[in-house]
C-alpha cells in the first residue's frame, strides 16, 4: 500500500473538529481569532475577504497544499473543516447587487 493511500485511510477513520486540529496546527486558533474580529461596513463582501485574505492562509496551514507535519491536518477533510468553521463566522455580506464579487 502506496504511502498516499495510508494517510488517506487514515483521514477517513478520523474526521476532527476544529478544536482538534488546532493541537496539531496551533495557528488555527490565532486565524480564528482574526476571522472573528472581521467588521462588516458598507460595501462588504465575504466572498471577496475570503478569497483575498482567509483562504490563502487556510491553505498554507491545512490540506493538499501545506506541508505536512501530521496526517491531520494535510488532507481535505481539514481543509473542509477550517473551511466551513472560518467561513461561517464571517459576517454576511453588505454590498449593493446580488453576486458577490
Amino acid at each position: 500500500m502506496t504511502n498516499k493511500m495510508t494517510r488517506r485511510k487514515q483521514q477517513l477513520k478520523m474526521r476532527p473538529s476544529y478544536d482538534e486540529l488546532t493541537i496539531y496546527e496551533p495557528r488555527l486558533l490565532e486565524l480564528w481569532e482574526q476571522v472573528q474580529q472581521v467588521a462588516d461596513g458598507e460595501g462588504f463582501c465575504a466572498n471577496e475577504h475570503w478569497y483575498q485574505k482567509v483562504k490563502p492562509e487556510v491553505s498554507r496551514l491545512v490540506g493538499w497544499e501545506t506541508e505536512c507535519r501530521h496526517p491531520m491536518i494535510c488532507g481535505c477533510y481539514a481543509y473542509d473543516i477550517v473551511y466551513e468553521q472560518l467561513y461561517a463566522l464571517l459576517p454576511n455580506c453588505n454590498h449593493h447587487g446580488h453576486l458577490c464579487r
